[in-house]
């Protein structure tokens, strides 16, 4: 038989290296841009307030916002300070104002909904109060409990799902492709289900953190 000659090998380019060093700078240059652009400077858009309070009180209440924030915030009046408690509480409203004939008025806010949008509503609410010569009392529908004190358990409960699910995903895919599709199904049906009771063990049982909605939060 006759010798088959083997062509000599051409060297391996480094060319896709840097092409995957390039291409992961821009994936890192469009998510700055993109969560920078969204929290460098953050502002009210639409937020909605409940306010129960004379008619009088709330027209110049609009006027004075609309002039503060334009677009930031929406006033919906409410019959009464439970119906803003209640508006609140069901984030119908992100916060809201109840305002009697004489003395002290209410800010509602739901610490549980975010601090930033507390901060917000309390800010426009206490200025508002300061132009009124009004005292300020906040009152919070929803507060944040003993152990999440700044609400960052539920950025924690998203990280603690995403980075297993991507590395998760990858190995699935790499080691199951000579499976049959349900076998694979049924592996990442396994991994969601396990994945979401430890993270809910962790953060609701362990640390007491996310509580009151187990079930729902898996």
């Amino acid at each position: 038989m006759p010798e088959t000659t083997r062509l000599p090998r051409r060297p391996s380019s480094p060319a896709r290296l840097f092409a995957i060093s390039v291409a992961a700078a821009l994936v890192g240059l469009i998510l700055t841009l993109s969560f920078g652009f969204a929290d460098h400077a953050p502002a009210p858009h639409g937020v909605r307030l409940a306010v129960s309070a004379p008619a009088q009180f709330i027209r110049e209440l609009s006027a004075g916002l609309a002039h503060a924030e334009p677009g930031g915030f929406s006033v919906v009046a409410e019959p009464s300070g439970q119906a803003v408690a209640d508006s609140v509480r069901v984030q119908s409203a992100a916060g809201g104002l109840v305002v009697g004939p004489a003395g002290p008025v209410t800010i509602v806010t739901a610490g549980a909904a975010g601090a930033s949008q507390q901060q917000a509503v309390t800010a426009a609410l206490t200025a508002v109060a300061t132009a009124s010569h009004r005292q300020a009392r906040p009152l919070d529908v929803a507060p944040l409990p003993a152990s999440d004190r700044v609400g960052l358990s539920v950025f924690v409960f998203e990280i603690g799902l995403l980075l297993p699910s991507v590395i998760g995903g990858i190995g699935l895919f790499l080691a199951g492709r000579r499976f049959r599709i349900w076998w694979r199904i049924a592996a990442a049906a396994l991994y969601a289900a396990l994945v979401g009771c430890a993270a809910v063990f962790v953060l609701d049982v362990v640390y007491g953190a996310l509580t009151g909605a187990g079930a729902a939060l898996i």
